[in-house]
């Protein structure tokens, strides 16, 4: 994040890189290699996991 120059560009990597999750949850489900549950709950399990390294590494690195 440190590279990126300002919030605007933040933004847009961000709203990519959210699209091509999404775009691969829905490819999972549509190829029939998943069931919807299976993506939504991986998805759920993936988020609650960042949202505890993220408050983690807050943590570990206050100044």
């Amino acid at each position: 994040w440190r590279l990126l120059p300002g919030v605007f560009s933040r933004s847009i990597v961000s709203i990519f890189c959210l699209a091509a999750i999404l775009l691969i949850c829905f490819s999972r489900v549509y190829l029939g290699v998943h069931y919807p549950s299976d993506v939504v709950l991986g998805s759920l399990y993936t988020a609650v996991g960042l949202a505890v390294l993220s408050s983690l590494r807050r943590d570990v690195f206050r100044l």
